[in-house]
């Protein structure tokens, strides 16, 4: 009787902190509902995160962002892809917060299971950028780079298969 009575409390918390907006899912537990792949997610803090899935037409770009008791996304950037073709698609994100990001994204080549992402425009007297994400899950990929003043010709990128023998390389968008 003891332990449905500390159930039943701890559900009824968790209801009123919902409804009050103190109390939110983990995004690993909302991204399937926005049809995302939790390896497709890269959260910058509690309050923003990015992921990329396919659309009706192409791949698409999601912001989500904290909404009450869950989260929210809108699409920020769409691109129409062929069936099965590798894609690096370039998106920046300068003007929307105090910390610059550039995105890619896209469909990887077959064999690939990651990605590798490197700055080739960086000045020598300039901290390299925090990079992160780069997995692939289902063909697709994504990873953010924070930085500002990026432009494709400035990114180089790698596929990689299990076996860490590249499959494709190149600089900027593709193809």
């Amino acid at each position: 009787m003891g332990r449905r009575r500390v159930d039943v409390t701890l559900i009824a918390a968790a209801l009123v902190l919902s409804a009050c907006g103190l109390f939110r899912p983990e995004l690993d537990m909302a991204a399937p509902s926005f049809g995302l792949e939790s390896a497709l997610v890269v959260e910058f803090d509690r309050n923003a995160a990015i992921g990329v899935r396919r659309g009706d037409d192409g791949l698409e770009l999601l912001r989500l962002r904290p909404d009450g008791a869950g989260w929210d996304a809108d699409v920020i950037a769409s691109t129409s892809t062929a069936d099965g073709a590798a894609t690096v698609q370039f998106a920046a994100d300068e003007g929307q917060s105090s910390d610059p990001r550039v995105y890619l994204y896209g469909v990887a080549p077959p064999d690939a299971t990651s990605v590798a992402v490197r700055i080739t425009g960086t000045a020598n007297d300039q901290d390299e950028p925090r990079i992160t994400g780069g997995a692939v899950q289902d063909g697709l990929w994504l990873v953010v780079v924070f930085a500002a003043d990026l432009a494709p010709a400035d990114i180089g990128w790698e596929f990689m298969d299990a076996r860490d023998r590249s499959v494709l390389a190149g600089t900027g968008v593709y193809p």
